[in-house]
């Protein structure tokens, strides 16, 4: 069955100019890998030093990547805002995009700072990141 996750976390890596030739490359190249493999679509937004993810896709396949991320020692207080199930994608596709904390949702911003950002703002805030400042993007999912 189809559903969605929305995670948040902290961020243990430079985010910072020139972070793509070190461990935030390595974590996002990994995370578009996976999202290939495993039919996920979504998006993964660096934003003010968290990690924001909507991720859709099979439950189980959801649950384990999961668990992995939660291994990951470059991140910290990784949380899960949402998991439930959902009729159909909106999300075609996975998506990365570095969010500047000074053009977005003050609001939600605030609340994440706060650390009781809801599913919601979380997902507005990826939403936002994507709209304007997309770095690259899976193909389409293709279901068979």
């Amino acid at each position: 069955m189809l559903h969605r996750m929305v995670l948040v976390a902290r961020a243990r890596v430079d985010l910072g100019e020139g972070a793509l030739n070190g461990d935030l490359g390595l974590i996002l190249a990994a995370h578009m890998k996976a999202s290939v493999e495993r039919a996920m679509t979504g998006g993964l937004v660096w934003l003010d030093g968290y990690f924001l993810d909507v991720l859709e896709g099979d439950r189980e396949t959801l649950r384990g990547f999961f668990l992995a991320i939660a291994a990951d020692p470059r991140i910290s207080d990784l949380r899960s805002e949402e998991f439930l199930p959902i009729a159909r994608r909106q999300y075609a596709r996975w998506s990365i995009a570095r969010g500047d904390a000074a053009i977005y949702d003050t609001s939600a911003l605030r609340a994440l700072r706060e650390g009781h950002a809801s599913a919601a703002q979380a997902s507005e805030l990826v939403a936002q990141c994507l709209r304007s400042a997309t770095l690259a993007e899976s193909p389409p999912l293709v279901a068979a």
